[in-house]
């Protein structure tokens, strides 16, 4: 994976961005960020997927705001997908982030949480990247392009490869 960042340990909450930050911190993120770097610093289209994303961090208003925050572009957009801890992670707006408690609309925590988005301690600095519509998070990965766990069918009968007797 050849786009990789660091963020510092502690409390986060992976999921779509949209579900987890206040309207006004949302738009205010995009707008400071190029849309999580879907555009580039001279309002051109990223048309690498892999670039479509990273680091920010929300500093605006407070100090309590100042926090590191990793978002990636999911490459299939919009849907649900499965992350190697076995949660599902909802998409609307075509992203996936892992950002600091602290940052979090506690509002929102209280209807979504286990369902739209999901909770993790990182213990020690963790790595996040994005290739090909693989998003890492540390030790959690979410494949929004093609899944390896997922089974192979027959082109010919759509039963699963293990299954086909073609």
């Amino acid at each position: 994976m050849n786009n990789t960042r660091k963020l510092p340990a502690g409390d986060y909450i992976i999921s779509d961005l949209c579900y987890v930050l206040s309207e006004s911190d949302y738009d205010k993120a995009i707008e400071l960020t190029g849309y999580f770097g879907t555009y580039n610093r001279d309002g051109t289209i990223n048309k690498n997927r892999d670039n479509m994303g990273g680091t920010f961090v929300l500093g605006w208003d407070s100090e309590i705001r100042k926090h590191p925050f990793a978002v990636w572009s999911t490459y299939m957009g919009d849907g649900g997908y499965r992350g190697t801890d076995g949660n599902m992670y909802s998409v609307d707006a075509g992203i996936i982030g892992c950002v600091p408690l602290a940052l979090v609309d506690s509002d929102k925590l209280k209807d979504g949480l286990g369902e739209h988005f999901h909770a993790h301690r990182f213990d020690k600095d963790f790595t996040t990247g994005s290739s090909d519509g693989t998003l890492v998070f540390g030790d959690v990965t979410i494949y929004t392009n093609d899944d390896p766990n997922d089974p192979e069918y027959c082109d010919d009968c759509g039963e699963e490869i293990d299954e086909c007797e073609c």
